[in-house]
């Protein structure tokens, strides 16, 4: 009896909630996205931040892909501390897009400090998990001379397997 309730009355309200979640925060990075992208610049903190905190809260399972939309609106409310608890709480979950989004961390956010050897391997795990979107990270790190991995060469083979994978991505 219990499981039928959950599928006329629950079922559809906890979807709904993720949906909302989705519509306005989905990374155009993350490969198991269920809604167009939404752009930094567009995101609305406190309605992402409400949504995906309601669609977490209303899982069955614990869903990554909701944590790292929740922590795009921490960042964009200058929170960046709950943000990243966020984004580490998806990649415990194995959510593959979250290593692409600490590996961004590391190589370009404000409040942390810069760490291309962390970025690099965060980038590498994503982009072995099907987050084609590293491939970029891993060129601008390659061709960063800053980096102890300095390697042109590298750098322009990345960069052509990220316009290889922006040509298949539709």
């Amino acid at each position: 009896m219990k499981k039928l309730v959950w599928v006329i009355f629950l079922a559809p309200w906890v979807q709904a909630q993720a949906d909302i979640c989705d519509e306005l925060a989905a990374l155009q990075a993350d490969p198991m996205r269920t809604a167009p992208a939404v752009a930094f610049e567009r995101l609305q903190a406190e309605r992402v931040i409400k949504a995906c905190t309601d669609s977490i809260d209303a899982a069955i399972e614990p869903q990554g892909r909701y944590l790292i939309q929740r922590g795009r609106g921490y960042l964009k409310a200058d929170q960046f501390d709950l943000a990243w608890a966020d984004w580490n709480a998806a990649r415990a979950l194995s959510y593959p897009v979250a290593d692409f989004v600490l590996a961004s961390a590391y190589l370009i956010a404000d409040n942390l400090a810069q760490d291309l050897t962390m970025a690099r391997s965060h980038y590498v795990t994503a982009y072995e998990s099907g987050v084609g979107w590293s491939a970029q990270g891993l060129a601008m790190i390659y061709e960063n001379p800053r980096c102890e991995c300095f390697d042109l060469d590298t750098a322009e083979r990345w960069r052509t397997r990220f316009q290889a994978f922006m040509g298949d991505d539709k």
